[in-house]
């Protein structure tokens, strides 16, 4: 697992960016939380995450925000 912290929230969309330690972005749908809901996402959270590359870039995956 990855960790991250919550850099943007687009909540009118339905997703939000993860920024890791490295400073590898990772797209996260709202689909993919697992321990919270979209709604009570706020920046700066920490997050932990699967990282996974697809053919649109990284994306999170399996998301529990702390």
């Amino acid at each position: 697992m990855a960790t991250g912290k919550i850099y943007r929230v687009v909540k009118e969309k339905g997703y939000a960016w993860i920024r890791t330690a490295q400073r590898i972005d990772y797209f996260l749908h709202r689909t993919e939380l697992r321990n919270a809901t979209f709604e009570s996402l706020i920046e700066g959270s920490d997050a932990e995450f699967t990282p996974v590359e697809t053919t649109k870039g990284p994306r999170a995956t399996e998301v529990y925000v702390q």
